[in-house]
């Protein structure tokens, strides 16, 4: 059904050119939508003290939090885009850091080497356990990890065009059960649902006729007159890529925030939020 969310979101999407740029779960870009979800990172929560253990003294702790964090990614100083249409995907065992930075999209490394890094800094690496081996991540944050003196090989990836937006404000300001539309539009697309599902009322050998006329469907249950329809979609369309950047881009502004920091006065950082015993810090 149409909706005031739906309409929003299109807009959006034409008039930034993010249409441009889904892939399809379900056709040929099967791979590589695959590929991208592994490089897309949701950020957690991670205790640096044994809260658990009544160490945490909340009579005494302050909280930093970033405002409205999947949509002010243009204000983090690394901010340099995103991947738009994704033109290759392969193995690249024999490129370096340059040529990430140059081709926006997500690779696989591995033969992490923080050897060069700084014990403050690493202590923050060691805590928040974000790079793993053989694990996907997205060019930007690989050309800043190698920035601040981080080695690794590359495996695989896929890259593709450069392209550049901001959530308008209808995006932001706009609410669907509470949630604000940029925050529900960016979940979603890595949401790879391949069945369609609806409800409708009708007698059951209207269900049945249903059934028999489209391919793969099935009658989920059927109850007092109302029934639940379920069947396999043509196409998933996905801007899976996008969200992971995004994700990303929260993720890195924690990072330089922990950096600034006197890392004994960490308590937890949870997701784009820092809770810290007060001291002296930008």
């Amino acid at each position: 059904m149409d909706s005031e969310y739906n309409e929003v979101c299109s807009e959006f999407e034409k008039n930034s050119g993010l249409v441009n740029c889904q892939l399809d779960f379900k056709g040929p870009d099967n791979a590589v939508s695959r590929f991208i979800d592994l490089g897309v990172h949701y950020n957690g929560t991670i205790d640096y003290k044994d809260v658990y253990n009544n160490i945490w003294d909340k009579t005494n702790t302050s909280q930093i939090d970033m405002h409205r964090a999947y949509a002010m990614f243009h204000n983090n100083p690394l901010y340099d885009g995103f991947v738009g249409e994704v033109t290759d995907f392969r193995n690249c065992k024999d490129i370096d850091i340059e040529f990430a930075r140059k081709n926006k999209g997500y690779y696989r490394v591995w033969n992490f080497d923080f050897s060069q890094i700084s014990k403050a800094k690493m202590v923050i690496f060691d805590a928040m356990k974000c790079y793993q081996e053989h694990n996907f991540y997205p060019s930007i944050e690989l050309t800043w990890l190698s920035d601040l003196g981080v080695r690794f090989d590359f495996i695989e990836g896929c890259w593709g065009t450069t392209i550049d937006f901001r959530f308008p404000q209808d995006m932001i300001d706009g609410k669907d059960n509470k949630i604000r539309y940029f925050a529900k539009w960016s979940g979603q697309q890595t949401s790879f649902n391949c069945r369609q599902r609806f409800y409708m009322k009708g007698s059951k050998d209207y269900f049945e006729h249903m059934r028999a006329m489209v391919e793969d469907c099935e009658i989920k249950c059927f109850e007092d007159g109302e029934g639940v329809l379920e069947y396999q979609k043509k196409h998933c369309f996905h801007l899976a890529h996008i969200t992971g950047f995004i994700t990303m881009y929260q993720r890195l502004s924690v990072f330089e925030q922990l950096f600034k920091m006197d890392s004994s006065k960490i308590i937890r950082v949870c997701v784009d939020g820092i809770h810290f015993q007060p001291h002296e810090l930008n």
